[in-house]
């Protein structure tokens, strides 16, 4: 899930949802972010929208018994804390930075004026908040049908998508909760992916070997989540 052009762009230039708002540097603030930062916990209230010009998100909720699995990404094609109404609400999921980046901060009231001056700048934002939501509906479906190898694949190439090269810092402790599985099961993963000269793993990196073969090694959740983005938002 992603705009299609980033596919083949080396040098991605911002934020492509910010872009199709017509919204530039003036209308929000930039602030670096270092991998692990949390930009919320559960039940805060999000008073503002978060866009990845670089880097990713992922939305993470926990069970009691402290286990956590991610339940949504968001890099630069999109947004995350885009509320119902733009409107204040207690947050569900945490936020935390997965890889660094600059994320630009801008407020839901300010959104919530913009949007109401401009029913198409409305529209954008409304398709913005469906694609997410197919996201998590497809990952549902997806940790239930699909093997960890594949879940895997799927999960380092939507990665891949919004970084700028092929090594991405991420360790298999880290990989291992965002899939919700443990550790020995992302480490047979790794190893059936490395096996097949499609990734290499070293020193808290994994490294794209051949992008076209783990996409073709990813489950078709991949192929989903793009197809929802290209249909809704026409990238």
């Amino acid at each position: 899930m992603f705009p299609m052009n980033l596919r083949s762009s080396p040098k991605p230039t911002g934020n492509a949802l910010l872009a199709r708002l017509g919204l530039g540097a003036a209308d929000v603030d930039v602030v670096p972010a270092v991998r692990g930062h949390v930009l919320w916990e559960p039940d805060v209230q999000l008073e503002t929208a978060v866009f990845p010009l670089s880097g990713m998100v992922s939305l993470v909720v926990s069970t009691e018994d402290g286990r956590s699995a991610e339940v949504a990404t968001v890099g630069r094609e999109g947004a995350a804390g885009v509320t119902p109404g733009l409107r204040p609400v207690p947050s569900f999921a945490r936020a935390v930075v997965q890889i660094p980046g600059d994320m630009a901060h801008l407020d839901l009231a300010r959104l919530r004026e913009l949007a109401q001056s401009n029913d198409a700048l409305g529209e954008v934002l409304d398709h913005w908040r469906e694609v997410l939501l197919r996201q998590v509906m497809q990952g549902a479906a997806c940790n239930a049908l699909h093997e960890t190898p594949e879940r895997a694949a799927r999960w380092i190439a939507m990665t891949r998508d919004r970084t700028d090269g092929d090594d991405l810092p991420l360790t298999q402790e880290f990989l291992a909760e965002m899939l919700g599985v443990n550790r020995p099961t992302v480490t047979l993963a790794a190893q059936d992916l490395a096996a097949r000269g499609l990734i290499e793993y070293r020193r808290g990196t994994i490294r794209i070997l051949d992008r076209d073969g783990l996409e073709g090694a990813a489950c078709d959740c991949l192929r989903a989540g793009r197809a929802a983005y290209r249909q809704l938002l026409g990238a």
